[in-house]
This record gives structure tokens, C-alpha cells and sequence, in this order.
């Protein structure tokens, strides 16, 4: 939940009209805190394969649909959003990268490789219990 102007704000409302653009393949909204104490709405969108997306036109749609306090202030486009590995976004993530600019989870880093080339996983630990 965010709080704009003690009016409570639920991201789950503006990610529907976000994701209900043709363009859009997923989103995320995220309040960043702001000097004066209140929470500014930031959306993170990614765009579906071969589309890009105008933010004018993404911002005149949440104009259309959604109250003056709802409205997102800024729309980032991003290759795709941080998620965890249950596949939930980590917004606690979008939080913190967003107001700083930083964008840590598109960092592309190879997997580990043994000599054959083959994924090299560490050894396998077994609780007490479950030994096999």
C-alpha cells in the first residue's frame, strides 16, 4: 500500500490499467519516498516482444482511468522486472533502485561452467535426516 497525501493508494489498481495497454507485458508500482513524507508512485512496465511503448500514451491512459492521487508520476520501461525464485517481483528492489536510478538487477552474469563446459553445482548437502 502506498500512502499519497494520507489517501491510501493500492498498486494492484494502477498495475490492472497499466497491463490493460496493449504494449504492456507486465508491471510494477512502487512508492518512493519523497522529501515532505508521502510516497510518490513510480511504475516500472516491461513491453511485450517486438513493441515499444509511449509513455505519453501510457501516462493519457492512467489520466483516462484512474483518479488525480492514483496516478503514476513516472513510468520506467525496463527489460524485465527483478523477481525472486518463485517468480514474484521484488519491489523492495524497484523501492530502492528507483529512487537512487540504479537498475542492479540487469546486470547480465554467466552461470557457472565447469571444464567441459557442463553447469558445475557445488556438493551435495544433506540434512542429518535425510540422508539417502
Amino acid at each position: 500500500m502506498i500512502i499519497v497525501k494520507g489517501l491510501k493508494v493500492f498498486p494492484a489498481q494502477i498495475e490492472a490499467v497499466l497491463c490493460s495497454f496493449p504494449e504492456v507485458e507486465e508491471a510494477a508500482v512502487v512508492g518512493i519516498p519523497d522529501e515532505h513524507g508521502d510516497e510518490t508512485i513510480k511504475a516500472f512496465v516491461v513491453a511485450r516482444r517486438g513493441s515499444t511503448i509511449d509513455k505519453a500514451r501510457l501516462l493519457g491512459l492512467c489520466r483516462e482511468r484512474l483518479d488525480p492521487y492514483k496516478r503514476p508520476r513516472d513510468i520506467e520501461v525496463l527489460l524485465a522486472l527483478p523477481k525472486n525464485a518463485l517468480q514474484k517481483v521484488l519491489k523492495r528492489v524497484l523501492r530502492t533502485a528507483g529512487g537512487r536510478g540504479t537498475r542492479p538487477w540487469q546486470r547480465i552474469t554467466a552461470p557457472l561452467r565447469g571444464r567441459g563446459g557442463e553447469p558445475r553445482h557445488g556438493p551435495v548437502q544433506y540434512p542429518g535426516w535425510a540422508r539417502p
